[in-house]
């Protein structure tokens, strides 16, 4: 009999804003101070990137799902203080290309980040900013904003004495027109962790999840299935499939158990 539940990952219930960091005052200069180029302001990166160079300050963030997997297709906003310009994902002013991560030109007291659109079939969790002084010549990575889909369920196999896998399941819609396969660290599951279980749906409504095939040395659950209801922006708890360990297998499990 399990003991304890295990619970979802921490990272998956993430619901707090992120907080405004203060931002970092300019030190006066003096007439014996070197003159550093001028740094572009969201008014002329609005304009374009070009002149950009590897001596400028750059500001870096990202958008990722609760196992710190990059999500593209967000839109933020960013305001060195000349006011707030959209940095859409992969945009010409976005200078990093790979989706879900943002890199922009920033002047030494930095710029915030607000989030504004998630990715299509995402949500971000609340309303969130944040902003940290940069350093030029550097890239300074500012924070990660989580996002969450707008409709999943997670579940776990597990063999009464540990979480097993790869088991295979299928999804099905009973109130929504859809059907998936799952298989356990592979097609359509995004928990990269063996025995865990994270699926995007579609749309609200209720859902058929089967286990059809177990995991390697254990039967198939019993029961088989169960039907979870979803809900915009929460990651549904489908609970555990118990897979009972194979005669020969599981005496070895006891021997060791002793």
């Amino acid at each position: 009999m399990i003991s304890t539940l295990i619970s979802f990952d921490g990272r998956a219930a993430r619901r707090s804003s992120l907080m405004l960091v203060a931002v970092a005052s300019l030190a006066a200069c003096t007439d014996d101070s070197p003159v550093a180029p001028p740094m572009p302001t969201a008014a002329s990166m609005a304009k374009g990137t070009k002149g950009v160079t590897t001596a400028q300050a750059r500001q870096a963030w990202a958008a990722v799902d609760m196992n710190q997997v990059l999500v593209g297709g967000a839109v933020f906003t960013w305001n060195d203080g000349t006011g707030p310009i959209q940095i859409a994902d992969n945009s010409a002013l976005d200078l990093d290309k790979t989706p879900g991560r943002f890199e922009v030109v920033a002047p030494p007291q930095g710029g915030v980040i607000c989030t504004l659109v998630a990715p299509k079939g995402w949500i971000f969790p609340g309303t969130g900013c944040a902003g940290i002084p940069a350093v030029p010549g550097q890239t300074t990575f500012v924070t990660s904003f989580a996002v969450t889909p707008e409709y999943s369920v997670s579940w776990y196999t597990h063999d009464s004495f540990t979480l097993v896998g790869p088991a295979t399941y299928t999804v099905k819609g009973v109130s929504v027109k859809y059907a998936a396969t799952i298989v356990d660290d592979g097609q359509g599951d995004r928990y990269m962790s063996l025995g865990k279980l994270w699926a995007q749906l579609p749309a609200a409504g209720d859902y058929t999840i089967c286990q059809v095939k177990a995991a390697p040395n254990t039967t198939l659950a019993d029961p088989a299935c169960k039907t979870v209801s979803t809900n915009l922006g929460e990651v549904v708890n489908g609970g555990f499939f118990i897979s009972k360990p194979i005669d020969t297998f599981f005496m070895g499990r006891l021997a060791d158990a002793f």
